[in-house]
């Protein structure tokens, strides 16, 4: 049902309605901090021929403002990548200082709950876990436990991030433990999904099989 403003619209009207929304979708899509006044009084001015910056003017101030914006966003990025930083490597202090926490020379931080078998993993071996991955703040991104179905890879370099790889091939068949990744085992300052840039990884795993030569 039409409302009342859309009833006293005649045809032209609504034209110069609907183009004043897709302006206004554009202005919007742009930058939501525009001063839409100006905006108003720039298509006042163009109709009238009274604008005051010709076509050349209006391509630069346009061009200076996407540069401008362009290093203020690469200035919050790098803001917001030597943050997460610094908070993650105050989370791996205190991780380190913690009773039965071991550090490899990758920097992998690590606690053996239970090592399973003598056997461990061999290279090519495909190796099946259940995992939870974790923020430190506690943040569940990814489970394998909540899926009910435990996850199968190749034991080679590459096939998984490398501090989640470093960790499990410590465990044999049986074994558990719990894994603390610095960015640079990680993600590191990519984000993917809920997981920010620079973020330190909590991996509760459990490797629940090999299959390989050695393990028959």
């Amino acid at each position: 049902m039409a409302t009342q403003a859309q009833q006293k619209m005649n045809l032209r009207d609504s034209v110069s309605y609907a183009i004043g929304l897709d302006l206004a979708a554009m202005v919007k899509n742009f930058d939501t901090t525009l001063n839409i006044n100006y905006v108003i009084k720039a298509i006042e001015d163009a109709v009238s021929g009274k604008a005051v910056l010709n076509s050349s003017q209006a391509q630069n101030a346009i061009a200076n403002y996407m540069q401008s914006r362009q290093e203020a966003d690469k200035q919050k990025v790098e803001t917001q990548l030597q943050n997460n930083q610094e908070q993650a490597e105050a989370f791996l202090a205190d991780v380190a200082r913690q009773e039965g926490v071991m550090r490899t020379k990758s920097g992998l931080l690590y606690k053996i709950e239970k090592l399973g078998d003598s056997l461990l993993p061999q290279a090519g071996d495909v190796l099946t876990v259940h995992y939870r991955l974790t923020l430190p703040n506690g943040e569940v991104v990814d489970s394998s436990y909540e899926r009910g179905e435990p996850m199968s890879f190749a034991n080679n370099d590459g096939e998984m991030i490398a501090g989640f790889l470093e960790g499990v091939r410590l465990l044999g068949e049986g074994g558990k433990a719990i894994l603390y990744l610095p960015p640079a085992l990680g993600y590191g300052s990519y984000s993917t999904g809920t997981i920010p840039p620079n973020s330190a990884l909590v991996f509760e795993v459990a490797l629940l099989g090999i299959t390989g030569k050695e393990h028959k």
